[in-house]
């Protein structure tokens, strides 16, 4: 008898948690093509979008990025880069990321050298 009172108490604990389903106005339509592979008559494809003119100013190259994301503006206009990116050197900078210690900053320049802080909190200076 107990046990019975208390499953109808949790039941009934249950059903007056939930809320009524809201509801929103307005058409529905399929996210899912139809069996033949078609969308639903109801849905219309959409247009394909339009090609957007957009215009950027000329390129500059940026010889000293004092801060993590360029210049002290922190908004680089429109940073200059090859047609054809590739690796020009190389250098170690100390401890790179392992299960205890990560690298925490980003490379900055004063136009000079770059300075990079490692994993074990270490900054290294190339010229």
């Amino acid at each position: 008898m107990v046990r019975r009172f208390s499953m109808a108490a949790a039941v009934a604990a249950l059903a007056a948690c939930t809320q009524p389903e809201i509801i929103i106005p307005g058409e529905r339509l399929p996210i899912r093509p139809d069996d033949d592979g078609s969308l639903l008559a109801s849905a219309t494809a959409p247009a394909p979008p339009e090609a957007l003119v957009i215009g950027l100013p000329a390129p500059q190259r940026l010889p000293a990025w004092p801060l993590r994301v360029g210049n002290a503006t922190n908004d680089p206009d429109h940073a200059t880069l090859s047609a054809a990116p590739q690796r020009v050197w190389t250098a170690n900078i100390g401890a790179g990321d392992a299960r205890r210690v990560r690298i925490t900053a980003d490379p900055v320049s004063d136009g000079q050298a770059i300075f990079t802080l490692d994993a074990r909190s270490r900054v290294v200076a190339t010229t």
